[in-house]
């Protein structure tokens, strides 16, 4: 398996620097294509998943910009939960070479509930979208991210909502096509549980990329999703990346799920915060 990266730049970051010095201690093989032309100034947010150039695979970005006035460095480290071993090696690598890193995990099964939070349909939800994703790559032959991940280094710092915040959340947003609140979420989770049963006929790898991309480029799920769950957790880092930038460190890595990347790009490259792209680097998922 190679990882390929694709850097917009002549020169790599010095993470990914670092990253490639040891890469042949740590048995993984990058493969680094570079391309003499810099970002593309453009008014949209950028993409921060693409299928690979065959069309039968994925890739996730990461995006680097850059503070002129005082040469703050952040990362936006976009991610799928599932993919190749080489690809969430590739991503510790650079993670654990970065000044400071913010990750997300907004269903930590150590987060505790009350009784009636851990029966309700909110609940129910996001316990089958773990078991999916979990058994999805099982059957694609690939990793689960917090499988593959290692989050307890001293740099890391979770930067999400606690699970009774997603629960609460959740549970107290409005339905879809009056379709009461808690009848949907539990279908949703119910979805989830039969989607991760074996006999249920099995997505190829270019077609869940194919889905993932074009998910990606509509902007994402419902307006459910995204005002209860999703919008809410990008507020929440938006705010942690306003203090960061008034304090002394100097680079930062948001590792989050490429679907919140848009939102974070629009943040930090507003005139508030004043960050501009430098380069873009692309790693191979599966």
């Amino acid at each position: 398996m190679v990882v390929v990266i694709h850097i917009s730049l002549m020169t790599p970051p010095p993470s990914l620097v670092r990253a490639l010095e040891v890469g042949h201690q740590e048995t993984l093989r990058l493969q680094v294509v570079r391309s003499p032309t810099p970002v593309p100034q453009s008014s949209e947010a950028p993409l921060f998943l693409r299928l690979t150039e065959d069309g039968q695979g994925l890739e996730t970005a990461i995006a680097t910009y850059q503070r002129p006035r005082d040469d703050k460095v952040i990362h936006l480290v976009g991610a799928v939960h599932v993919g190749e071993p080489d690809y969430f090696q590739a991503l510790q690598m650079f993670l654990d070479r970065t000044g400071h890193v913010f990750y997300e995990r907004s269903n930590d099964p150590e987060d505790p509930l009350t009784f009636l939070q851990s029966i309700s349909g909110a609940n129910a939800m996001l316990q089958g979208l773990s078991l999916y994703h979990k058994k999805l790559a099982e059957r694609l032959g690939l990793k689960y991210q917090l499988d593959a991940m290692s989050y307890d280094r001293p740099h890391f710092k979770r930067v999400d909502i606690a699970r009774d915040t997603a629960v609460r959340k959740l549970n107290s947003a409005r339905g879809l096509h009056r379709i009461p609140r808690q009848l949907q979420l539990y279908h949703m989770g119910l979805v989830g549980v039969v989607g991760a049963r074996a006999d249920v006929p099995r997505q190829t790898r270019a077609q869940f990329a194919q889905y993932l991309v074009e998910s990606h480029t509509r902007g994402g799920s419902s307006d459910f999703i995204d005002a209860t769950f999703r919008g809410y957790r990008n507020k929440l880092v938006q705010a942690w990346l306003n203090q960061w930038s008034c304090e002394h460190q100097s680079e930062l890595g948001v590792f989050y799920g490429a679907g919140h990347m848009r939102a974070f790009d629009r943040h930090i490259t507003s005139p508030r915060l004043g960050y501009v792209p430098v380069e873009t680097q692309w790693l191979r998922a599966f």
